[in-house]
């Protein structure tokens, strides 16, 4: 911001959605091994990483149909693949998995889309950590799945074909997956 500072109230609020989806998806990937341990979740119910993720999600939902400042575009792809994590991991769901690991390389691909010869190189490295981190589970969940493509999730028509540039998705109510 030329001449000024940058505060949650300049943000708009799509922003400041995905920053705070983004935290919350990583706290409930953290508080991962707390349903072991018999922590409490939030407002007393008795699974924390499904209310955390659940409050990441309603975030995402509500800004997936705005268009998000490019340099946020990381912190959405991320905030996609920790629900795939939590999925995969916490909820034994493989579709789930699959879905939010499409929309999170959907995200994912408009880095590289939008990445240009004066882009950020942190940007790139980035996004090569998160691609990295989506091959390793993708392994693990094709290994636990008897390595037979046959026993992959079909995740044909459940997610949109392109999300992004054309903010024209309110027509195919495409929101996103539902936590």
């Amino acid at each position: 911001f030329p001449g000024g500072s940058v505060t949650p109230d300049t943000l708009p609020p799509c922003d400041v959605s995905v920053l705070n989806a983004s935290r919350l998806a990583e706290l409930a990937v953290g508080a991962l091994p707390s349903r072991r341990a018999g922590f409490v979740g939030i407002g007393g119910g008795s699974d924390p990483v499904c209310d955390l993720a659940g409050a990441s999600a309603r975030l995402l939902a509500s800004c997936v149909r705005e268009p998000v400042h490019p340099s946020l575009m990381h912190e959405l792809s991320k905030s996609f693949f920790l629900h795939a994590l939590i999925r995969l991991v916490h909820l034994d769901d493989p579709l789930g998995y699959a879905v939010y690991r499409r929309v999170s390389l959907m995200y994912l691909a408009q880095i590289a889309a939008n990445a240009g010869p004066a882009s950020d190189q942190a940007d790139g490295e980035q996004a090569s950590c998160l691609l990295a981190c989506v091959s390793y589970h993708d392994s693990s969940a094709y290994a636990s799945r008897g390595g037979d493509e046959g026993n992959a999730p079909d995740v044909e028509g459940r997610v949109p074909a392109a999300l992004g540039r054309d903010r024209d998705r309110t027509a195919s109510g495409a929101a996103g997956p539902a936590m």
